[in-house]
């Protein structure tokens, strides 16, 4: 896995042993995140110039080849911050998405090659904040996280929530929108979250799903919006989840390091926990 030894370092570190397994990797930003390609085989660090991610002039990504640590191309530069990216078959960034405005309501979908804009920005509704986002393997759409303004500054229910720059209070009821990248237009309805969840496509892109301290996994496909199968109960807060190939499969990571399979037409656990 990848971590930022410092604010201006990314180092690797062994998933099993939590030990480095590289030393400092030096970034002429100051890191917001650390992301690997989907071979595992290129490693991908987003950051900003300047005093804060929220103001600065530039926003940096840089990647790497794990097995050389040496550079890979020039760095990526955007006015915006780099929070999604889709990888081609020779595991370099092809797409990004990104956003600006003081509550993340224009999304920018650009060409990670030259630095285009792919279309017009997405726009989301003013009454919306948006927390995250989630772009599919191949680029066609997007998940978002959101809460209404006029929860955001309320008395509702409120969570600490890892964002791209750190850790934020956040107040409100979370939902989730569906967009579909090309026509900029959403997918479905906008659905509810009791939690506030992590998102995670199967690697075609055709399913996601969504998990959160609320532990209910949902599994839902793309080009509609609708859930599949059941929704899955884990035992434990769950921080992690992939998708099998058909969207019939999942595994499940819990806050204690528990992992588990489950079946997602029965919503019911295979086998034991690891």
């Amino acid at each position: 896995m990848g971590r930022c030894a410092d604010r201006t370092n990314v180092q690797l570190i062994s998933s099993i042993t939590l030990e480095p397994i590289s030393g400092a990797i030096s970034f002429e930003a100051t890191v917001t995140e650390v992301r690997f390609s989907l071979d595992g085989k290129r490693i991908v660090a987003t950051g900003f110039v300047g005093r804060s991610s929220m103001s600065a002039d530039e926003q940096v990504a840089q990647m790497w080849d794990i097995a050389t640590l040496a550079p890979i191309g020039p760095p990526i530069k955007q006015p915006f911050t780099m929070g999604a990216f889709t990888f081609n078959q020779d595991g370099e960034p092809d797409i990004i998405v990104g956003s600006t405005g003081a509550a993340r309501d224009r999304l920018h979908v650009v060409d990670a090659r030259s630095g285009t804009a792919l279309r017009e920005p997405l726009q989301v509704p003013t009454d919306m904040q948006t927390l995250d986002y989630t772009l599919s393997p191949d680029g066609k759409a997007i998940v978002t996280l959101h809460v209404r303004n006029s929860q955001a500054s309320g008395d509702s229910p409120s969570a600490f929530l890892s964002i791209r720059e750190g850790y934020a209070m956040v107040n409100g009821t979370p939902f989730l929108r569906l967009w579909n990248t090309e026509t900029g237009g959403q997918i479905g309805d906008e659905f509810q979250n009791q939690s506030f969840p992590q998102t995670a496509f199967s690697k075609d892109g055709r399913y996601f799903v969504t998990v959160g301290t609320d532990r209910i996994v949902h599994v839902r496909e793309t080009a509609t919006g609708n859930p599949i199968g059941v929704p899955l109960l884990a035992d434990e807060f769950t921080t992690m989840a992939a998708l099998g190939p058909h969207g019939r499969r999942v595994v499940t990571r819990s806050f204690t390091g528990t992992a588990r399979l489950w079946d997602v037409d029965t919503g019911r656990p295979i086998g034991q926990s690891l």
